[in-house]
């Protein structure tokens, strides 16, 4: 996901974020809901 153009300078950025929001968000529902269902880390890990 390289790009030159001024563009790609704010997509990068924004891609990076989104990515790290939905691993944070995916993150705490294994924490919450692993105490609940332990099979659940299988799945994501």
């Amino acid at each position: 996901m390289l790009h030159t153009t001024d563009q790609g300078l704010i997509f990068i950025p924004v891609f990076d974020m989104l990515n790290w929001g939905l691993y944070y968000f995916f993150l705490t529902q294994i924490i919450y809901y692993g105490k609940m269902f332990p099979p659940w880390f299988l799945v994501f890990i």
